[in-house]
């Protein structure tokens, strides 16, 4: 009789368990999407033509028509830059690359890098590879605080409703 009501409790929990499965496929293309800041040009991209369920993922960077930087397997959902255009963030809630942030210079340097699964994240809700939700994407509020005309922080609106300081995320410098 205890292993019946066990087993019928049991089944009636897994029955109303939250199943976050995840499945996707990307068309065949290549993707670029184009942000400016000034003199400075990022591309997101996404190259799905070869393999549509792993596509290669890629951001570039351009200062004054030149590639500065290329950053292979990252990408973001938000990006914002600092006033001068000089310093970069971009966010993600996607698990698809595992770039959460990133933070990186108008010359391509990387100044922060976050990847979803180093743990130090706190999520509000998550899937087995996609969902990875830390902050609030319709209001990520990303702030640059400063210090005469030096960036001292960055915040981030977390998906909770606290604000977020990138310092305390990341090695952010």
């Amino acid at each position: 009789m205890r292993t019946t009501l066990l087993t019928i409790l049991l089944l009636g929990f897994i029955a109303n368990a939250p199943l976050h499965a995840d499945s996707w496929r990307f068309e065949p293309k290549l993707d670029e999407t184009e942000f400016n800041f000034g003199a400075v040009r990022v591309i997101r991209g996404i190259d799905s033509r070869e393999d549509q369920r792993f596509p290669k993922f890629f951001v570039k960077v351009f200062k004054d028509g030149e590639l500065v930087a290329l950053y292979p397997g990252a990408s973001f959902d938000h990006i914002v830059a600092s006033k001068d255009n000089s310093l970069f963030v971009a966010v993600s809630n996607s698990g698809l690359p595992s770039t959460a942030l990133m933070v990186f210079r108008s010359s391509g340097s990387i100044g922060g890098f976050l990847n979803h699964y180093q743990g130090n994240i706190k999520y509000c809700d998550e899937s087995v590879t996609l969902v990875r939700t830390w902050y609030n994407e319709e209001e990520p509020n990303i702030t640059f605080h400063y210090d005469g005309d030096k960036v001292k922080e960055v915040t981030i609106n977390s998906c909770n409703g606290h604000e977020l300081k990138i310092t305390e995320l990341t090695s952010f410098r």
